[in-house]
């Protein structure tokens, strides 16, 4: 395999660095690099998270700046983040058709809602994550106006007052057709639920349009659905979204 430069992070005439570290894009997002902290802080350029657009299942290198981070996932492959800290660097650039993001660092508690409620983010519908998040169970959730779910139908058992009932749900619009299990694995459910929604296969079962043409509706709410932690296709929604 061929050891690739990141596009916005080439150094001049494209030549590569000495020594550094190495990245691998896994196709269920973009390579992501977050700020990192510095003690010296005249030195540190603002962090920030950069997104870029690089090719899936392509190794890249980046100069010795850039540290790696791994996080295993279900499955035997890895999901890669790169930690850098800007010190005495100059900021990455949007450059050879890359695209650059720049936000600041969040905590896992504010990642769950933006702010200014403009943002579309994944979350867990599962019950431990739900009463963390106030709420007792996953039709209260629903309840809320905030809330969509993005997944398949569901049947679940919802106990209260000492018992349980069945709750059912139907599917979302914005369901993943590509179920992980033994016609796909969890990286590659994630890649074709991406592509297809792109390319328009995914469409609104009410009206027949393309489900991309909708993304602008997400934005601002929480997107649900049982896979989180793990990669999951509502991170796909939300980042798509969010770019609109």
């Amino acid at each position: 395999m061929d050891i690739l430069l990141p596009p916005s992070l080439s150094c001049e005439n494209h030549e590569r660095p000495s020594k550094g570290s190495y990245g691998f894009h896994d196709g269920l997002h973009n390579l992501i690099w977050k700020g990192d902290r510095t003690t010296d802080k005249d030195d540190l350029v603002q962090p920030g998270i950069i997104q870029l657009e690089l090719r899936v299942g392509q190794l890249y290198v980046f100069p010795d700046w850039v540290q790696t981070l791994t996080y295993p996932f279900e499955g035997s492959g890895e999901r890669r983040w790169i930690v850098a800290t800007h010190s005495r660097m100059k900021r990455p650039s949007a450059a050879d058709g890359a695209t650059t993001k720049l936000s600041s660092v969040k905590s896992s508690k504010s990642r769950k809602a933006d702010e200014d409620g403009s943002q579309a983010v994944a979350v867990s519908v599962k019950v431990a994550e739900l009463r963390s998040a106030g709420y007792v169970d996953f039709e209260t959730w629903l309840k809320d106006s905030r809330n969509v779910y993005v997944g398949r139908r569901v049947r679940i058992f919802i106990h209260n007052d000492g018992g349980k009932r069945i709750f059912h749900y139907p599917g979302s619009k914005w369901q993943n057709p590509y179920a992980v299990g033994a016609s796909f694995s969890r990286q590659d459910a994630c890649s074709k639920y991406r592509s297809a929604l792109l390319d328009g296969t995914l469409k609104d079962p009410q009206d027949g349009a393309p489900l991309h043409t909708k993304l602008r509706e997400l934005k601002g709410y929480q997107l649900g659905c049982w896979c989180k932690p793990l990669a999951c296709h509502a991170e796909i929604l939300a980042e798509l979204a969010n770019s609109c």
